[in-house]
């Protein structure tokens, strides 16, 4: 059952804070300056503090990333549901390249979460999980 929550991915996050213009960057700009129920992950959080370049880019992460809802992972529970997922997609023919997207995935399914995202390979995962895309703008 659809939440209406919208987990975003550190793909976005990172166009975000980059302030590229994609269409990504221009979604997630709209989702911040309405109401809108966001929330991240362990998972992002620690993707999108990797992908920092500067002390003042880490500060902003932090400032954005942790005033969002967490949702958090379940233990192994969630981690075997993961590696489930993962073979049950390579047998489909789709191989993530990214183990921790799976994780992304399993939380936004648990929490009944759309996932915005800038990485084909969630649309792949979608296709076979029905897991909720959230659209860019155009």
């Amino acid at each position: 059952m659809a939440s209406g929550v919208i987990v975003v991915d550190s793909s976005v996050w990172i166009e975000f804070f980059r302030a590229t213009g994609s269409s990504a960057h221009l979604t997630l700009r709209s989702l911040l300056n309405e109401p809108a129920p966001l929330a991240t992950t362990e998972i992002v959080v620690m993707e999108a503090l990797a992908g920092v370049r500067s002390e003042r880019e880490r500060r902003a992460v932090r400032e954005h990333l942790f005033a969002l809802p967490m949702l958090a992972l379940r233990g192994v529970l969630d981690y075997e549901r993961a590696a489930e997922l993962y073979c049950r997609l390579r047998s489909r023919g789709v191989t993530p390249r990214q183990l921790t997207d799976l994780l992304i995935v399993v939380c936004a399914l648990e929490a009944g979460a759309s996932l915005l995202h800038s990485d084909r390979d969630f649309d792949r995962v979608a296709e076979e999980t029905g897991l909720p895309i959230h659209p860019h703008l155009t």
